[in-house]
């Protein structure tokens, strides 16, 4: 089940998602993300909550599959099994830093708060993101060596 899973999800990036530069696509989904979880804690909604919630998981998807891709690319085989662990130790620290301070968020105010929170932290994160990336733009046209 997985696995066809994943070969539709493939078969869409094929198609649909290889016309976009991959660092822009990944960019842009990290700034819907953090807007969808911003709204979803300003409109306070159940049933809008559960319908921008779809949309994101959409967005969660070609994030993850698009950001596989992208150190697919730039890893060798040696490497590889190496650079994806460690995505995955800086997802699941994440996770654990993140959760303390979310629960106590929820327990002291509710959900909502929590999602205002987390869309505002997002956010910061996503134009942060944008500005390495400008910077790492202009060092590759100064720089030869520097490779996507």
């Amino acid at each position: 089940m997985h696995e066809s899973y994943s070969n539709v999800r493939y078969f869409f990036y094929k198609r649909k998602l290889t016309k976009l530069n991959e660092y822009k696509l990944l960019i842009s989904s990290l700034f819907i993300f953090s807007l969808g979880i911003f709204i979803m804690g300003v409109l306070k909604n159940l049933f809008i909550g559960l319908f921008i919630y779809a949309l994101l998981r959409i967005v969660i998807g070609w994030f993850w599959l698009v950001s596989s891709i992208c150190l697919n690319s730039v890893s060798t085989n040696s490497n590889k099994a190496t650079i994806f662990s460690i995505k995955g130790m800086i997802t699941n620290l994440a996770f654990i830093l993140s959760d303390p301070f979310i629960n106590k968020t929820i327990y002291h105010h509710n959900i909502f708060y929590s999602y205002l929170i987390t869309g505002f932290f997002l956010f910061i994160l996503a134009i942060l993101t944008r500005f390495q990336h400008s910077k790492a733009i202009k060092r590759s046209e100064e720089n030869v060596y520097f490779e996507k």
